[in-house]
């Protein structure tokens, strides 16, 4: 847990580190392309962009994609597509999805489609991409997933946090490669029992979700390899005894729920360094906390703690400790 960590604080999304400024003709190389800040909605992409045959990365803002310009693009493995908007015509809105002929893309191994508020779904092609990696479609329109996706055996990084999803995929659990799985922000979202099996899985952020957790809680043995789990904002009044199943996780976040009570299972969470506990309603901590002996970091700002346990100095390795807005009086 960020020992600057504000969990009111405005969120701040940086650009990726790895997004090139580079316009066409402004490199003597075609690796890689950014037309960021070039168009429109109706600008497209010209068809002499199929002849750049050695093109690995293209990046595009407001640029709508043509299908048989990328299908020429033998060589792309990085596909970044923002800022495509739904359009006026007629004084009607009209909703512009900026992802037409994926499936023809087979040598992708990135695709990113983020701030694209004229996508409402995904192309059930998207499960031709055999080789995907990495798929960011956050902070877009989505209501419902393709079934299709699950094909992406390959895929290690998934973004759908930000959209309007009502469910994951049933058979999340086909994503055998899967290590970062970010649903945040999508109110009440269904999670598949499949999420439990995904034993490779390290980082699952399910913040601001609203739904039920049942199937996270169950499942605890089987995302045996998760190593961060932020929870942030749902609502929660009961973690389960099952939550002491998370045997390799490193952060948890439980910040602004409302939480009473902690489980003693917590404290087989014996891997834990940052445990953030802030804006819940808790009126103690259990002594077992005090053994998590790796214990780096401990939030629990503004809850309804009149003290703090006799045990917390047994807490050797921790380095960052805010326990302010609580009920604890001055000595």
């Amino acid at each position: 847990v960020d020992p600057n960590y504000d969990p009111l604080a405005p969120m701040y999304f940086p650009p990726d580190e790895d997004e090139q400024n580079t316009l066409p003709g402004s490199s003597s190389s075609s690796s890689g392309l950014d037309s960021r800040g070039v168009g429109c909605d109706d600008t497209a992409l010209p068809d002499g962009m199929g002849k750049l045959v050695l093109l690995e990365s293209l990046v595009l803002e407001s640029i709508a994609p043509e299908p048989a310009v990328l299908a020429q693009l033998k060589r792309l493995k990085r596909l970044e597509l923002r800022g495509r908007t739904p359009r006026m015509s007629n004084g009607l809105l009209v909703s512009t999805n900026p992802l037409p002929g994926l499936g023809c893309l087979i040598g992708l191994t990135s695709l990113t489609a983020k701030c694209n508020y004229g996508i409402n779904k995904l192309p059930p092609d998207v499960g031709q991409l055999s080789g995907l990696k990495h798929l960011d479609v956050s902070k877009n329109m989505l209501w419902g997933l393709p079934s299709e996706i699950t094909r992406l055996t390959s895929l290690e990084h998934l973004d759908v946090s930000s959209n309007c999803l009502a469910a994951l995929p049933e058979d999340m659990s086909l994503l055998t490669a899967l290590t970062q799985l970010d649903a945040g922000n999508n109110s009440r979202v269904t999670l598949p029992p499949g999420l439990s099996r995904l034993s490779g899985l390290k980082v699952l952020n399910l913040s601001w979700v609203w739904s039920d957790l049942g199937a996270l809680w169950e499942g605890s043995r089987g995302l045996s390899s998760l190593e961060v789990l932020n929870v942030v904002g749902n609502g929660i009044t009961e973690l389960p005894d099952t939550v002491g199943g998370f045997k390799a996780l490193r952060q948890l976040s439980l910040a602004m729920n409302n939480l009473t009570t902690l489980p003693d299972s917590i404290s087989r969470l014996s891997s834990l360094t940052g445990l953030e506990l802030s804006d819940n309603r808790l009126s103690g901590l259990p002594a077992g906390l005090c053994r998590l002996s790796g214990l780096a970091s401990l939030g629990v700002r503004s809850n309804c703690l009149a003290e703090l346990p006799q045990q917390i100095g047994d807490l050797a390795a921790l380095t960052y400790l805010d326990a302010s807005m609580n009920h604890i009086p001055q000595q």
